[in-house]
């Protein structure tokens, strides 16, 4: 009997362990998606690229920088980095990242890299944007067979405008195993389609909507410091510096803030110009354009216009984008991301990124000679944009996963660190 008792027990050993079951995260996305590619734009496509590529270097809470890919850095001066790139990193297909990989990255993303006894060195080559913001922005990655691989955690299996699909390509016990993106038609749909439990996460939450989730046991709030300025930019190709300066004095930041997200979930920012315009002066109607799920925003800015106020547009973020890019718009909305102070100022150098046509030679000058108050006030005389509010983010996940924060930068970048409860 005792020898029949040992032999169970051996062969019990034997038996191989039970595969750890794979979270997946639900996650609930407004409108139509994207690639996820190293030129992903900032829909919900980008959310997923935040876990499947990585960057040499990251922003912190506080707006220093942390490494990434790098396994330190050193600032040069204004323009260059020095990076020393971490041994072990791979791609998805396990091929190991290679200088060449990253010294194709990084111009692909339009910065001057080259290799200095095993050290890559980095120039912008733009001054108006600053270099931490390229480097906390470019994705290294390799492109085999017309496929693009990163050297993040998580690697995509399916995606297409419905869906995406990605898993983690080492399993971690106790971490969320695969990412499952769902579009739905509208911000509202994405909204009940969570609250009903179809969705376990929603990124982006609507400040007056936040009552509903918060007698939902299985659903939590998350929330963070905003690092995002909403703006009402607009097309200075269409409207002239005294047009662009009335719309200034007129539209209120109280009242759209207010009115869009409600008291204390966007801090009002204070424009240079006083506010003391009634009205604007007679002219054609402005439209405004918005991405999916800023219908209220933009309902509160048409309201500012009076009888200047014409067509509202709102746009899955692909269109939206490249209707933005082609000039065709009277006014838009923007969730600028300002990680570092001079950035606010430096979007609207001429050839930035974030220009969207805006073009001053005086802004221009008084950059290059690294005088922001200078740029400022002309910016003042010559606005690109009405600055509105301060965002904080605000997010609704399931409860079971534990401490999950926003990503200081990408939303997502500190999702593969989530730990989910069994």
């Amino acid at each position: 009997m005792r020898y029949l008792v040992l032999l169970a027990l051996v062969l019990a050993g034997c038996q191989p362990k039970p595969t750890p079951a794979i979270y997946r995260l639900r996650i609930a996305a407004p409108g139509a998606l994207g690639p996820v590619a190293p030129d992903s734009d900032n829909g919900y496509n980008a959310l997923a690229a935040d876990v499947v590529y990585e960057t040499l270097l990251r922003f912190a809470r506080d707006g220093s920088l942390v490494e990434g890919l790098a396994k330190r850095f050193r600032r040069l001066d204004n323009r260059r980095f020095e990076i020393e790139l971490r041994g072990d990193a791979s791609f998805s297909d396990g091929s190991s990242v290679l200088m060449q990989d990253v010294l194709e990255s990084l111009k692909a993303s339009g910065l001057d890299a080259a290799e200095d006894h095993g050290l890559v060195i980095v120039e912008s080559r733009d001054d108006g944007v600053p270099i931490q913001l390229h480097l906390a922005e470019a994705p290294i990655f390799r492109k085999t067979r017309g496929v693009f691989l990163g050297s993040g955690p998580f690697v995509v299996l399916e995606q297409d405008a419905a869906h995406i699909l990605a898993r983690r390509r080492q399993p971690v016990q106790g971490r969320i195993g695969e990412l499952l993106f769902t579009s739905y038609p509208t911000a509202r749909d994405a909204f009940a389609h969570t609250l009903k439990g179809d969705a376990d996460l929603l990124p982006v939450v609507d400040p007056r909507t936040v009552e509903f989730f918060a007698r939902v046991p299985r659903l939590k709030l998350l929330r963070n410091p905003a690092i995002h300025t909403f703006v009402v930019g607009f097309n200075a190709r269409r409207q002239d510096a005294a047009t662009r300066r009335a719309l200034v004095s007129v539209i209120s930041p109280e009242r759209v803030s207010s009115a869009a997200f409600g008291e204390g979930a966007c801090v009002p920012v204070r424009n240079g110009l006083a506010q003391s315009a009634r009205e604007l002066p007679v002219g054609p109607p402005l439209s405004v354009l918005g991405p999916i799920g800023s219908e209220r925003a933009a309902l509160a800015v048409r309201r500012e216009l009076g009888s200047r106020g014409g067509e509202i547009y709102h746009l899955d973020f692909a269109s939206y984008v490249k209707r933005v890019l082609q000039g065709n718009f009277d006014l838009m909305l923007l969730d600028l991301l300002i990680p570092v102070p001079e950035m606010a100022i430096a979007n609207w150098r001429r050839g930035s990124p974030r220009s969207f046509g805006y073009s001053n030679s005086i802004v221009d000058a008084a950059l290059d000679k690294g005088d922001l108050p200078a740029a400022a006030k002309e910016l003042e005389i010559d606005p690109p944009a009405a600055f509105i509010c301060k965002k904080e983010r605000i997010a609704v996940i399931d409860s079971r996963i534990k401490n999950a924060q926003l990503g200081p930068f990408g939303l997502l970048e500190t999702l593969p660190e989530w730990e989910v409860s069994p």
